[in-house]
């Protein structure tokens, strides 16, 4: 039976799905009630998400996220404009979350169990979490000392740099302490099978609870709630998450003509004068560029101190076609004098 709590958090009797025929669980001692299960329809359980904060959206509260910044998760909790489409990249995190968890288990020997769904902070209700899956090397006990969350990552391309000391991304280590808040669990293990340039690795990583950067995480949570609660909009941002979200919530009404306050001189003069910088800085790269190309000549590789810093490649460059769409264009109107 599918359990969705529009109003608050639902009673829950602790039981885990069961993972095979002879294992028998008793009622696990963490903290975290269900609000939603595992198996309710996605549309459902994006509602869910959005009247709370999850354990991805911590990153974008700090400004740590390449795919959402504060004002644009800001929009999407209050429900003003839908969230961006899950990219190629976050699906296949997805569809490999079951390998990563499955590898850790045969790389550790620890045992890997499934969760119910989303559970909520006891204290603070917008606090939610889903978490990957729970270890535990004897299930006979489960509580928040014998066990610890499994958090499964995937990455590819240049955040891969980011593992490179095999420590956890600040992002990451965010968001486990988020989970840590909501459930009370002290430890995580974080496996992550990472892509770059040398092929992939996998990598295991685990943390404990850092009492004041979990009370960090909290204050950073329970502040950008209680903007959303109040309509206290973040700083607005230049971030291309931001843009896009904007581009789909307004439409243009052909009839309608505001009047703006004195306060959109200031941010036009500042606009044209961050466009001129930019046109001067482009002009300086494009310069810089076409030095290094007369140094290069017809060469495809420079060396410095026996290491290649440039190359100079031809690369096949494929044609295309845009669809036709129709898009606003926002234009400054130089005043006549």
């Amino acid at each position: 039976m599918h359990v969705v709590s529009p109003e608050g958090p639902s009673e829950w009797n602790g039981a885990l799905p069961e993972v095979d025929d002879e294992t028998t669980r008793p009622k696990p001692l963490w903290k975290g009630k269900l609000i939603a299960s595992a198996d309710i329809p996605h549309d459902d359980w994006l509602e869910t998400r959005r009247r709370g904060i999850g354990g991805s959206d911590v990153a974008a509260i700090a400004g740590l996220s390449k795919f959402k910044t504060p004002y644009s998760l800001f929009l999407e909790k209050r429900g003003e404009c839908e969230p961006d489409e899950v990219g190629e990249q976050a699906h296949l995190g997805n569809e490999l979350e079951d390998w990563v968890a499955n590898k850790y288990a045969r790389e550790t020997g620890n045992r890997v169990f499934p969760t119910p769904g989303t559970l909520q902070h006891e204290e603070f209700p917008w606090m939610q979490v889903n978490i990957d899956r729970l270890v535990c090397d004897d299930f006979t006990h489960v509580d928040c000392q014998g066990c610890m969350i499994l958090e499964c990552k995937t990455t590819a391309g240049k955040r891969a740099r980011d593992w490179d000391d095999n420590e956890l991304p600040f992002a990451a280590l965010l968001q486990v302490h988020h989970t840590f808040a909501v459930t009370g669990f002290r430890k995580a293990a974080v496996p992550a099978l990472i892509g770059d340039f040398g092929g992939m690795k996998f990598r295991i990583v685990e943390v404990e609870c850092d009492d004041e950067l979990l009370a960090r995480v909290i204050e950073m949570e329970a502040e950008f709630w209680r903007r959303v609660i109040e309509n206290d909009p973040p700083p607005i941002d230049g971030e291309e998450s931001t843009t896009k979200m904007l581009n789909r919530m307004f439409i243009a009404d052909p009839d309608k003509i505001i009047e703006l306050d004195d306060s959109v001189s200031e941010i036009i003069a500042q606009r044209q004068q961050a466009h001129v910088a930019l046109l001067a800085a482009e002009k300086r790269k494009n310069e810089m560029t076409n030095r290094l190309k007369v140094l290069m000549g017809d060469a495809v590789a420079g060396t410095l101190a026996d290491r290649i810093v440039l190359t100079y490649n031809e690369s096949p460059k494929k044609g295309f076609t845009v669809a036709p769409t129709t898009i606003r264009t926002l234009r400054i109107k130089e005043s006549k004098q």
